[in-house]
């Protein structure tokens, strides 16, 4: 549930597997294994839940399927994360939750 900045926000991290997406978008990345049923626990979801609606209301990003994706649905990205067990429709409706905070 702990949250760190690893890449300043004037830099641009290889987060995505794909340099255009790089470029156009904030890369959260997450401690675990995706793979793991376990991985996601409640204080991860909500601590990144809160991250991701900070982002959204600071830089006007829609809170959306299309706008807040896995590195599994980027073009050309080769990463599987975040898994088969992180609940999206969850994590969206968190965000959600704390953009209105």
């Amino acid at each position: 549930g702990k949250v760190a900045q690893c890449v300043r926000d004037a830099d641009i991290a290889w987060h995505s597997g794909n340099w255009k997406y790089n470029k156009h978008s904030i890369g959260i990345e997450h401690e675990g294994y995706a793979s793991r049923a376990g991985a996601w626990s409640d204080a991860m979801y909500h601590a990144s839940a809160r991250l991701a609606a900070h982002l959204s209301k600071r830089h006007d990003i829609p809170v959306d399927r299309y706008h807040i994706v896995g590195h599994n649905r980027v073009p050309g990205s080769t990463h599987r994360c975040p898994g088969p067990h992180f609940d999206h429709v969850r994590y969206r409706r968190l965000i959600r939750h704390y953009r209105r905070r």
